[in-house]
C-alpha cells in the first residue's frame, strides 16, 4: 500500500498482518524500516510480494533499520541480512537480535528469532 510517494506499507493491517514494515524508496535509494513474522505464520514471502505489487525487490534494500528487537518487527533481519541488506540498530537492539534471545520475546508468539549479526 502506498502511504505517500515512495513510501509504502509492505507488511501490516492492509494485509492481514498485526505487524507494519515499510520500504522507502527516494532519489534511487531503497530501505527497509522493520520487518517481521508474528503468532506461527511466515510473512517475508507476503512481505516480498507485497513490495514486488509497487515494482521493488527487498535485495534493493541497502538497510533495514530495526526500531526495537521485538519478534514482530526483527525476525526478517537474518533472511535478508543473507541477501546483502545492512541492519542498521541502536546498541542494544543490535545486541539482542545477534542474539536471537529473550529480548526478541519469540516466546510470546511460540517462536525462535534467527540470529542476525552485526553489521
Amino acid at each position: 500500500m502506498q502511504i505517500l510517494p515512495g513510501v509504502y506499507l509492505i507488511n501490516g493491517s492492509p494485509y492481514g498482518r498485526h505487524q507494519n514494515g515499510y520500504l522507502i524508496h527516494r532519489d534511487g535509494a531503497t530501505l527497509l524500516i522493520d520487518s517481521g513474522d508474528l503468532d506461527d505464520a511466515e510473512t517475508l514471502s507476503e512481505v516480498e510480494r507485497n513490495a514486488a505489487r509497487w515494482g521493488f525487490r527487498l535485495e534493493q534494500a541497502s538497510h533495514l533499520l530495526v526500531t526495537h528487537a521485538h519478534f514482530d518487527h526483527a525476525s526478517h533481519a537474518a533472511a535478508l541480512q543473507r541477501r546483502g541488506v545492512k541492519i542498521v540498530a541502536s546498541p542494544e537492539t543490535a545486541e539482542a537480535i545477534a542474539a536471537g534471545d529473550e529480548r526478541c520475546i519469540g516466546y510470546a508468539v511460540h517462536r525462535r528469532s534467527n540470529p542476525a549479526g552485526r553489521t
